[in-house]
């Protein structure tokens, strides 16, 4: 070989040579480039996480307030059921007692309208009964004259607010001394008295027998029981019925009139028939 062939050879080893650091010269300056290049992204990341971790911070936050206000609107929710069901139960209940009220206003309209006809009946019964009352009064009135009028023809009588009472005095009607025997003059009056007894009904007899202050207390009120129980037991042997008649002596206790004249102890000596109508009971102003 030549030199002159040896030459160009050596010539582009040189260039080879000098071509490799330039070489990497270039790819250390284009690695410093990349490598500028990933450390700028790298911050850029940074940057873009730290303002993601800010962004993710912040809706965590609105995230636990919108919770917070969705836990506040469920609550608010619950209470306004809670209200809404107790308003619908107190509804329920209003709606019953209602119910209730115009159930009871309905029984008592009708419990007003049964009363008021009970009452217009119990009206009309009591009318009834007053003028039933009102001709058994009138009648028995009528009755009770009648028995005054015949009775006034045999002895004493007068009318009381209960009957009317028969004075069976010494001056028509005598018992002998000390004695309970009844005379025959006194049997045919009390004959006439019960005639007139035994046409009538509806009438108790109380037979009082009366003396004047002689003699002993306890003397006197044996003798008038005496002479009151001949009385009674004479009248039921003419008829009437012995339930009706009672009999007992008062002695000298209930004087006729105060005193003690003969005038007075004759008026005192006596024997009265009290009748009592047992039908109606008399009341107000009699008649003499």
């Amino acid at each position: 070989m030549t030199a002159t062939e040896q030459s160009p050879r050596e010539d582009s080893g040189t260039r080879s040579r000098r071509a490799v650091p330039i070489a990497v010269a270039v790819l250390s300056g284009a690695a410093l480039v990349v490598l500028w290049n990933m450390w700028t992204q790298m911050g850029e990341l940074e940057e873009h996480l730290k303002v993601s971790q800010n962004q993710s911070e912040s809706l965590e936050g609105e995230l636990e307030g919108l919770r917070r206000e969705a836990d506040e609107v469920r609550a608010e929710a619950d209470q306004a059921q809670a209200r809404a069901q107790s308003a619908e139960e107190e509804a329920q209940k209003l709606a019953q007692a209602r119910r209730q009220a115009e159930l009871e206003r309905e029984l008592a309209r009708e419990e007003a309208q049964r009363f008021e006809a009970v009452s217009e009946q119990a009206k009309r019964e009591a009318e009834r009964a007053r003028r039933e009352a009102d001709e058994i009064r009138k009648q028995r009135e009528q009755e009770l004259d009648r028995m005054q009028k015949a009775l006034s023809h045999i002895v004493d009588t007068r009318r009381t607010p209960l009957g009317m009472v028969m004075n069976l005095g010494e001056d028509s009607f005598l018992f002998d001394f000390d004695k309970d025997t009844l005379r025959s003059e006194n049997r045919e009056i009390l004959s006439r008295i019960a005639g007139v007894l035994l046409a009538s009904h509806g009438y108790r007899l109380y037979v009082y027998g009366h003396t004047d202050d002689t003699g002993p207390e306890g003397y006197n009120r044996n003798l008038s029981d005496r002479r009151a129980r001949s009385v009674r037991n004479y009248l039921v042997q003419a008829g009437v019925p012995g339930e009706v008649v009672e009999a007992k002596g008062f002695g000298e206790s209930s004087p006729a009139v105060k005193g003690s004249t003969s005038g007075a102890r004759q008026k005192n000596r006596r024997v009265e028939i009290g009748l009592i109508d047992t039908v109606i009971h008399y009341s107000g102003q009699v008649k003499d």
